[in-house]
């Protein structure tokens, strides 16, 4: 049986809660892992460039779950300008001269 009454909210805020918390956990980590990796792969570190295309591919899920729940054409607009930079990134770290640059 389902919850009701004050249980209920009670319920929905937990998970509401608990929602946002593992969002703000999974955006920390993929920011500190791009900043990590991007400092090494400043540097040409060979490993950087594959680790780096790992994370930016990980960053594309939250825009693209967000392009498929919107209703309209407005709200799908940002949604595909959060989509398009991880994948821009993506195809600039797959250039020949960035895998030789990667060398080290």
């Amino acid at each position: 049986m389902g919850l009701a009454g004050p249980r209920a909210l009670v319920a929905d805020d937990a998970s509401a809660t608990a929602l946002v918390l593992g969002t703000a956990v999974f955006v920390t980590a993929l920011s500190a892992a791009l900043l990590v990796i991007g400092n090494y792969l400043w540097y040409g570190y060979s490993w950087a460039r594959p680790a780096m295309i790992g994370v930016l591919g990980a960053g594309v899920f939250p825009p693209f779950l967000t392009l498929c729940r919107v209703p309209g054409l407005s709200e799908m607009l940002p949604a595909i300008g959060g989509l398009l930079l991880p994948l821009v990134f993506i195809g600039v770290l797959s250039f020949h001269d960035v895998k030789e640059y990667c060398a080290y």
